[in-house]
């Protein structure tokens, strides 16, 4: 019997990347743009309301401050915030693995107890709820295609750090995430290229599907980095 093990680099950019983008004519253009900015939006939203809340809560005034972060709720916003992950956490792995027939019921008690009852008991602030819950339906446009652990503790971070410090370490916390990210190799090929290192002649199926007959004729180049075994 004999094994036989390919190994093939794997980008960051490729994770934004479906067959649909190759197969559909009419969403080619777009769709890769919307994952990018829905895992933005996934990973850094939770972290810079929990920032708000805690150092720009006096910028608003009374009437959006209720709207928006506390209207004499029972937990604080960091603890509404990560509690409410906690629980959409265990509701995605539950309908994920639960039998079909399940499912619906799964989701009709989770959305009373998770939205009606906790928001009418004050535990929770109906903006928060809306806030997690969109963070984590974003992370599916990208956490399907093997990103959701490190998106997870991606945001972790941008919530500790939006809690303990202001707008300013959320942005030292960006720039150290991308300098590591940077830093990473995959068979010897940038993780992040090639928009770190920039080389712009392969942005061609980079943010959006150029054209076909033209990327089938393509030789692709990527600086390899010969690692050390």
């Amino acid at each position: 019997l004999h094994l036989h093990a390919s190994k093939y680099q794997l980008k960051f950019v490729d994770f934004f990347q479906t067959s649909d983008d190759y197969h559909v004519k009419s969403v080619h253009l777009i769709n890769r743009i919307l994952r990018m900015f829905s895992f933005l939006i996934a990973v850094t939203l939770p972290g810079i309301y929990v920032m708000l809340s805690k150092f720009h809560l006096n910028d608003f005034s009374n009437k959006y401050q209720k709207i928006l972060f506390n209207d004499k709720e029972v937990l604080p916003t960091i603890a509404e915030v990560m509690i409410l992950l906690i629980l959409l956490k265990i509701l995605f792995d539950l309908g994920s693995t639960a039998p079909r027939g399940t499912v619906i019921l799964l989701t009709f008690v989770a959305t009373i107890t998770i939205g009606e009852t906790s928001i009418a008991a004050k535990f929770i602030h109906p903006a928060g709820l809306v806030v997690t819950s969109l963070s984590a339906f974003l992370t599916f446009a990208v956490g399907l295609r093997g990103q959701l652990g490190a998106m997870t503790y991606i945001r972790i971070l941008y919530i500790a750090v939006g809690y303990f410090t202001d707008f300013y370490g959320l942005i030292v916390l960006s720039v150290a995430l991308i300098i590591y990210t940077a830093r990473l190799k995959s068979v010897g090929v940038p993780y992040l290229s090639p928009i770190i290192p920039f080389r712009p002649k392969e942005f061609q199926d980079i943010f959006f599907r150029g054209n076909l007959r033209k990327l089938n004729n393509k030789k692709h180049s990527f600086p390899n980095v010969k690692t050390r075994r």
